[in-house]
């Protein structure tokens, strides 16, 4: 509560121009952005939420695995914009304030892809809200019409390695009450950096993705 607290005020704090100029080799982050359509029109004609995606993260698996014991973390941010519908806050019904929602969730070590996904499309109308199994720190937070979630989580690096796929999937707004904006199509942005205890990770994961 006390982290969430100072970065809800502060943010991340002050820059430190050496990480921000300086390629670091026990940290890399991934860029990727794709989109989703929230909702659908099911076999039975009637609105569903719109399919998930999942991203596989080239971590260097070998290297992590061999530095069981060193501290590592995750950050995961997912950011998209959204069409506020203010009415809807007054008539109290803040589900239906944004025009839609994104989340995600990790893959948790242990599972496989598959057991994975089928954890996400088994809860429960895929409610906003993170599986048991991970301690995050930050929350979501609106601003201006966008939306963002960004959370951390510190483990080791063997449990890193098996964390390499990002789950993606929608949640309904507004859109999923107008027929006309049910197949709409949303972009997102999903930023995922990874970093070790000055252990050397950069080179392994440039030369997975120059392979």
């Amino acid at each position: 509560a006390h982290l969430k607290a100072l970065f809800e005020r502060f943010g991340y704090g002050k820059v430190e121009t050496g990480k921000v100029m300086e390629n670091a080799q026990d940290a890399l982050t991934l860029v990727n952005q794709a989109s989703l359509r929230p909702s659908r029109i099911n076999d039975r004609g009637a609105v569903s939420l719109g399919h998930m995606r999942m991203h596989s993260m080239p971590w260097p698996n070998q290297v992590l695995e061999q530095l069981e014991g060193v501290r590592a973390e995750l950050r995961v941010t997912l950011s998209y914009f959204i069409e506020p519908n203010p009415g809807m806050t007054v008539k109290g019904k803040t589900n239906l304030y944004p025009s839609h929602g994104f989340n995600f969730d990790v893959k948790r070590p242990g599972e496989t892809d598959e057991e994975a996904i089928a954890r996400i499309n088994e809860e429960n109308d895929r409610p906003d809200n993170d599986a048991t199994g991970m301690s995050w720190e930050f929350a979501a937070y609106h601003r201006r019409g966008s939306l963002r979630h960004d959370r951390l989580v510190l483990t080791n690096a063997a449990d890193l390695a098996a964390m390499d796929g990002i789950m993606v999937y929608p949640l309904h707004g507004w859109w999923a009450k107008n027929s006309e904006l049910v197949d709409t199509v949303a972009r997102y942005s999903l930023v995922a950096t990874i970093r070790t205890e000055e252990q050397e990770i950069y080179s392994e994961i440039v030369q997975g993705i120059s392979v």
